[in-house]
């Protein structure tokens, strides 16, 4: 019971974090490109460094890595990772920014949810459709590592890293729209996501949803646990009672074009998030902590497909 109520209290604070802090993998892109400011995308390798402290510490004290820690690259999961970044600029953010927009009081993010269910289970049944879809996929028998190592030392000099630049980087002033400081706020975001991640493995709503799915497609079985429900349904209120708390906060309903976009971009990010091992919020709060090679990859195939996107469409917009 204490465990359950310990769950659901983070996952709110997380939703709460989401919405305050610059957590959108898309914005963040997009303010790089558009005005140079990397202060955005630092901040996420910021959360990335906080959740890498907690599997430090959780390791530390016997916890042991309750996830698979070695992952597999091949074409597939690369062209998955470009497929989410596509998705992530169809829908206008990514599966965290999602949440924040959320929390803005945008209902179109709600598309989200059916969005990524459907993605997933395209992929998943044309994976199962076929064993050399599953190799294509799974990279082989080869499990391509971090070079890093020990993994333990690795991680560590990523969390001092961490304390490096949040301490020393010219980081801008807070956002518009109550937005916290980059400096504390991402760290913060990390921190909390990874405690998450080692109470309960599998936590982000776009795994949960996928294991939901998964089951479907294998013939399993329905494989929904209450807790995951509960959780997910507190990541959101964390965000909405957030957005509540700012002045001028109102619920908005898009039109039928914002649905279609915010749902298509769900489906392409499920399907990709299938494909490269999981979504963004997978990759900052465990994959990437734990320096996986093909979620270094991944996380960079996906950014510089979301910088390519942002800049072919600024330069569409910006007359020679």
């Amino acid at each position: 019971m204490l465990l359950a109520a310990a769950i659901l209290v983070l996952s709110a604070l997380l939703g709460v974090l989401i919405h305050r802090a610059s957590s959108c993998g898309v914005s963040a892109v997009k303010t790089w490109v558009l005005t140079g400011r990397a202060d955005a995308v630092v901040g996420l390798g910021l959360a990335a460094g906080g959740a890498a402290a907690v599997s430090l510490v959780w390791e530390g004290l016997g916890g042991g890595a309750t996830m698979e820690m070695t992952a597999r690259l091949a074409v597939l999961g690369l062209v998955g990772a470009a497929g989410v970044g596509v998705g992530a600029v169809i829908n206008g953010a990514c599966l965290l920014g999602s949440i924040a927009r959320l929390g803005n009081g945008e209902l179109r993010f709600l598309a989200i949810f059916p969005g990524l269910a459907i993605g997933f289970g395209v992929a998943d049944f044309a994976m199962a459709a076929t064993q050399a879809g599953h190799a294509a996929v799974l990279g082989g028998g080869t499990a391509i590592t971090s070079p890093l190592a020990p993994p333990g030392a690795a991680r560590l000099v990523v969390v001092l890293a961490t304390l490096a630049l949040a301490a020393f980087w010219p980081f801008a002033q807070n956002g518009v729209k109550g937005a916290w400081s980059i400096r504390w706020a991402m760290p913060l975001l990390g921190l909390v996501g990874g405690c998450l991640y080692a109470l309960q493995p599998g936590w982000t709503y776009s795994d949960a949803i996928h294991g939901v799915v998964r089951a479907q497609t294998t013939m399993m079985g329905v494989a929904i646990h209450p807790l995951a429900v509960l959780s997910i349904a507190a990541l959101a209120a964390g965000a909405v009672l957030s957005g509540r708390a700012l002045v001028g906060f109102a619920w908005r309903a898009a039109d039928l074009r914002g649905w279609c976009a915010s749902f298509a971009g769900a489906v392409l990010m499920g399907i990709g998030g299938a494909f490269a091992g999981g979504g963004n919020d997978h990759l900052i709060f465990w994959a990437l902590p734990h320096l996986q090679a093909s979620a270094l990859v991944a996380y960079t195939v996906m950014t510089g497909t979301i910088a390519l996107l942002v800049f072919a469409r600024y330069r569409r917009r910006v007359p020679a």
